[in-house]
């Protein structure tokens, strides 16, 4: 249930819902991710992350990621079809997930990935580095905090945010942190808005 603090993020450029804010933190992309509804959103924009559709590029790229052939692809990148026409259901959740994971810079997701062991992502002691300024919620209790996550989390927490990111986009790794959080740190404890994510 949303209070004070949270409706009055929501107002404020500088806090992110945790959704948005996680998909900065694993890709290092600025900005909200929007994926789109159709699978011809889904294949141009996994074509243009992956090179373009210059000679050996995206197309290839992605043809070879999902075992089709280029044509497909391309017929995939023209589609405007909502029904998703033309791709089965399997393809179509395998196209989003290639999608998400082209938008992911490795070096960042490593980092990130890092600053839950010991001593990693450039800091760290007895645990990880990675600390979450938001607004957090526990009981009736709803404020902001600064907390080291990294420290209380698992050392597999960043492979599991990452991979609920590829399963269920910004929203699957909202859920995983929240429920990281609870299983972890507090007990029915979950965040609502994110002002800041390092390690």
């Amino acid at each position: 249930m949303a209070g004070y603090l949270t409706e009055m993020a929501e107002e404020d450029p500088n806090y992110f819902t945790p959704g948005d804010a996680m998909y900065q933190a694993i890709t290092g992309r600025a900005g909200k991710f929007r994926e789109g509804k159709t699978h011809g959103k889904w294949a141009r924009d996994a074509i243009r992350d992956l090179g373009g559709t210059g000679r050996g590029g995206g197309v290839r790229r992605l043809a070879e990621k999902m075992g089709v052939s280029t044509s497909t692809v391309r017929r995939w990148a023209k589609s405007k079809d909502k029904s998703l026409k033309g791709i089965s259901p399997d393809r179509a959740e395998a196209l989003k997930k290639a999608q998400r994971e082209t938008k992911i810079d490795k070096g960042h997701a490593q980092g990130f990935r890092d600053s839950f062991k010991p001593g990693g992502g450039g800091g760290g002691g007895a645990g990880g580095s990675l600390t979450v300024t938001g607004i957090f919620v526990v009981s009736q209790d709803e404020r902001e905090r600064t907390i080291n996550l990294g420290h209380h989390l698992p050392g597999n927490a960043g492979d599991k945010l990452i991979q609920a990111y590829l399963d269920g986009g910004p929203e699957g790794a909202r859920d995983m942190l929240n429920a990281l959080i609870s299983a972890h740190y507090v007990t029915g404890m979950y965040i609502t808005a994110i002002n800041d994510i390092g390690w």
